[in-house]
């Protein structure tokens, strides 16, 4: 007998976009999320067996709207359930990837979003808050708000050509300043934002 291997996909919010949250078992309303069918139809191609495992399959009128929600986007798999089965591997928008380092696990689940709580509708969901200074017309000037990444800039220096570490921080009133990376001082530690400022 040969074996296949089996990907197990969660429908609401990893095949079923889940942008308007839950409207009962039979409710499905939102749009496929883009690429999703795409992905699916390749890894059948290339041999795998693809499950849709969902709650609303507790009953069968759940797993018969699921089965519909598929059939109506042109998506095929092999299966539809309830209960995970055994498979290489599981693709779901609320899971964290256990890496082997136990130290950092407590805050990985402290920390976690799903990718949908991260979406337009909470845009800085997710982004630590933090001071920082900027620099305008030679004079610093101290912003508070939500740190995205770090940057970096070229500047001509006196003593020639420059690249620096920069920090890019969302400020309070929506603009994002490029702010000097070791005057960010990241608040989401120790005291109360309000208590430290």
């Amino acid at each position: 007998m040969n074996y296949t291997p089996t990907v197990v996909f969660d429908f609401d919010g990893v095949i079923h976009s889940y942008k308007s949250g839950w409207h009962g078992q039979e409710v499905i309303p939102d749009p496929v999320v883009p690429g999703i069918r795409e992905a699916i139809a390749q890894l059948r191609d290339k041999g795998y067996r693809v499950v849709v495992v969902s709650t609303r399959c507790s009953t069968e009128s759940g797993i018969q709207a699921v089965k519909a929600y598929l059939s109506e986007n042109g998506i095929k798999v092999d299966d539809v359930c309830k209960e995970k089965p055994p498979a290489i591997c599981y693709i779901d928008d609320r899971a964290i990837c256990f890496t082997g380092r136990v130290e950092t696990l407590v805050q990985q689940v402290m920390d976690f979003h799903s990718w949908t709580e991260m979406a337009p509708a909470c845009p800085t969901k997710g982004l630590r808050p933090c001071r920082a200074i900027r620099y305008e017309k030679g004079e610093a000037i101290e912003v508070f708000g939500m740190f995205h990444r770090w940057g970096s800039q070229y500047e001509e220096f006196d003593l020639g050509p420059g690249n620096f570490t920069t920090a890019l921080v969302e400020a309070e009133d929506g603009k994002v300043y490029e702010c000097v990376a070791d005057s960010v001082q990241f608040l989401d530690r120790g005291p109360d934002i309000e208590e430290r400022r």
